[in-house]
């Protein structure tokens, strides 16, 4: 087939499948007219196309008020220099291009053909696009009967889209051109009209023109679209683009050429490899400070181990005041880590927001921007990087998140400002006392098995019960140092009669059933002096049975160990 061949479009048809709005504008003075537009418009600006024919300033309105003098200056400047317009604006809350070709002009009226796109989401990822070309592939080649119907419009549309856009014949010919639009030539330096019906050979090296070859016919002989990178010669040497090649079959359902739509990416390439060189660096810091606080971790859990082995008080001093050594240690060991993090965070934020806003300054007083930025900005989707600095600052403050956690459970176990009764939740404040013990049973390589049952919140006086939790298990922590196996399980049920159960068994080695009835006697201990006061358990009798009005009951476990059953009822 020649190049000449007519091939009949259907405008409405492609309308209803092009990538935007449709429209042709006529200015006549200062007054606006869009003589079409097509039914797109109402996704893309909320207001129909039979609306906006009728009133050209019902379009105008839809513009963000602060987008809408440029809008307005855009358009005037097209019409007085006689030049393409392009715009690109707010609506509501998305984004859009208007790219328009000046198509006529006289003394009286000026008319412009042209598109408007959405460009909120543009190449935001390699999947999107591929769905985009594919869907777009797929209306052209079921279009191809219909294409020269319109070819004026058609040819409108295809000059004033950034990718390449081209047609191969490969039924009579060595894959003469039949078409290529504007950025096409211009890319390869070819005129639109004067290079038709020559092939890859007349154009490119002989091994660059056989491979675009191989592919045109695997996506001939696929009768499908294929998606590939080619390697483009330019001026400036090699460049990379991702290609979309798909086969065009004539009324008998034969395919007799192919389209392509080329996008360059050799500058996304560069980015990409730049964002990952940026990606170590970053990665290297923030391993830097990892360790640096993990030593500093190291030295808060020493301090704990330090504090936990002075806690030789009697009732209300071994209660109160361990807790108050404890959390004045974490205090006095958690400001380091804290300022050396949020220090470093603030000089980050505070050029990170200066470099934002000189980006800011630039496009409030260069809004007209050259093509190569523009659509570096595209390709970059600077407005998703802007958005994601917020993310990346919040990935880094994750290093004072644990301190901040343990210094929330001190506060929680303690509770030294709640002496009323308080609505707990048992399974909380048990994980709240498994966190503060966390560098006893690391340094042990104890396993904890937990069994939360689901139990409903109590009435009780949190700080003494949180200690009751914090002596049971400290003591299973002492009985299973000494053995291999070394297991701590935890079970909480709801019981029918309206109680809490609680049970904490170890792997210890056990409790003789000569001293197991005097384990909640005051000052009875069987550790070692100096290690134990014999006021843990005998506290923690006095706040389940007498304060609770509950039950704590020790049992043996075979072939080794020991199990606390505790039950706490509902207060009203």
């Amino acid at each position: 087939m020649s190049s000449n061949s007519a091939i009949e479009i259907d405008v409405q048809t492609i309308a209803a499948n092009a990538p935007g709005a449709i429209f042709r504008l006529s200015a006549i003075g200062n007054e606006y007219r869009i003589d079409y537009i097509s039914d797109r418009v109402a996704d893309l600006v909320g207001v129909s196309a039979a609306v906006i024919t009728k009133d050209f300033a019902v379009l105008e309105n839809q513009i963000d008020p602060s987008d809408r003098d440029r809008f307005r200056e855009s358009l005037r400047k097209a019409i007085n220099r006689a030049i393409p317009w392009s715009f690109e604006g707010r609506v509501k809350q998305r984004w859009i291009q208007i790219t328009a070709a000046l198509t006529e002009i006289n003394q009286s009226e000026t008319i412009f053909c042209g598109m408007i796109t959405e460009i909120t989401r543009y190449k935001q990822s390699e999947i999107r696009l591929k769905k985009s070309h594919n869907k777009l592939i797929t209306e052209l080649s079921g279009q191809v009967a219909k294409l020269q119907q319109s070819q004026n419009l058609l040819k409108c549309i295809i000059n004033n889209t950034r990718a390449s856009i081209f047609a191969k014949e490969y039924r009579n010919t060595n894959g003469t051109y039949i078409l290529m639009n504007r950025e096409f030539a211009h890319r390869f330096n070819l005129d639109q009209d004067r290079d038709l019906g020559k092939t890859d050979y007349d154009f490119f090296p002989p091994e660059i023109a056989a491979a675009f070859q191989v592919a045109d016919r695997a996506a001939i002989a696929s009768g499908t679209s294929i998606q590939l990178e080619e390697i483009e010669p330019h001026e400036d040497g090699l460049h990379i683009a991702i290609v979309v090649k798909f086969p065009l079959f004539d009324e008998t359902g034969q395919a007799f050429a192919i389209g392509g739509i080329a996008t360059d990416i050799t500058d996304l390439k560069r980015a990409k490899e730049a964002l990952e060189q940026a990606n170590e660096v970053l990665e290297s810091r923030v391993a830097e400070r990892t360790t640096e606080l993990s030593q500093r971790n190291a030295e808060l859990e020493a301090t704990l181990s330090s504090l936990n082995q002075t806690q030789t008080q009697l009732i209300q001093s071994e209660r109160m005041s361990s807790l108050g050594q404890l959390v004045a240690g974490i205090a006095h060991e958690v400001n380091n880590p804290v300022n050396f993090i949020h220090g470093n965070l603030r000089y980050a934020d505070a050029y990170t927001r200066d470099l934002i806003r000189v980006i800011q300054l630039y496009q409030k007083h260069y809004p007209e921007l050259i093509a190569e930025i523009q659509h570096t900005i595209d390709e970059i989707d600077l407005g998703f990087l802007l958005d994601d600095v917020a993310r990346v600052f919040a990935s880094m403050r994750t290093g004072t998140t644990r301190i901040q956690e343990i210094v929330k459970s001190l506060r929680s176990f303690s509770r030294l400002d709640e002496a009323a009764l308080k609505t707990i939740d048992i399974n909380a404040a048990i994980e709240q006392t498994l966190t503060l013990l966390q560098h006893r049973l690391k340094a042990q390589h104890i396993t904890i098995v937990k069994h939360y049952g689901t139990v409903a919140p109590i009435d009780c006086y949190a700080g003494q019960l949180n200690q009751v939790w914090m002596n049971l298990i400290n003591n299973a922590i002492d009985a299973i140092e000494t053995v291999e196996n070394r297991t701590i399980e935890i079970w909480t049920d709801q019981q029918s009669d309206q109680t809490v159960k609680v049970r904490i068994r170890d792997t210890g080695i056990g409790i003789s059933a000569e001293i197991r009835p005097r384990i909640f006697d005051p000052f009875f201990t069987t550790k070692p002096v100096g290690k134990g006061t014999g006021m843990g358990l005998a506290l923690s009798y006095q706040t389940i049975v007498e304060q609770h009005r509950g039950s704590i009951e020790c049992f043996p476990v075979l072939p080794q160990g020991t199990e606390f059953i505790v039950k706490l009822p509902s207060f009203s």
